[in-house]
């Protein structure tokens, strides 16, 4: 008789489950529509309002990461760039961080030339390098800028004998 009780209520779980993942796919159905509604409707005061709505947005995260930055936050400015897909400003803000590998990534991302990315390379691997990170501006001369002997003296300054080899 235990058995059948616990067959009952795994069952109204498993309809109840079976229930609210119906009801979900129909929510995700109704909101998709009415996005297709709107795109196709690209006329329509309320695609309009989310057009504006959405610019007024980005401007507003604009001028908020600007803020981050002249209050030395330049980390969360270029994540709050990159969150309204300003990658040019992101890219900015990882270099005032001293954040290279966030730099360089999103160089790459933004179509930047061969001699754009080794440009900004050797001018963060100089920047890294001043502040005693040897290691790691080792790492930017021999990676992104492809100047073995840079890298080198760099590893010398790190005492990274093994890595000189």
């Amino acid at each position: 008789m235990g058995g059948m009780g616990q067959s009952s209520s795994s069952s109204t779980s498993w309809r109840d489950q079976m229930d609210a993942e119906e009801a979900m796919l129909d929510q995700q159905m109704a909101i998709e529509q009415q996005t297709k509604k709107t795109e196709d409707n690209e006329d329509s005061e309320e695609y309009e309002d989310n057009k504006k709505n959405k610019h007024r947005y980005e401007e507003m995260m604009i001028f908020y990461g600007e803020h981050l930055q002249h209050t030395k936050q330049p980390e969360k400015a270029a994540l709050v760039y990159l969150s309204v897909g300003d990658n040019e400003r992101a890219i900015g803000a990882f270099r005032e961080a001293g954040n290279w590998r966030g730099a360089l990534g999103l160089t790459y991302k933004v179509n930047k030339t061969t001699n754009q990315i080794t440009s900004l390379a050797y001018e963060l691997a100089n920047q890294i390098r001043s502040t005693g990170e040897w290691a790691e501006a080792a790492q930017i001369y021999i990676e992104y800028c492809k100047d073995i002997e840079q890298g080198t003296v760099a590893l010398l300054a790190a005492q990274e004998w093994s890595e000189c080899v």
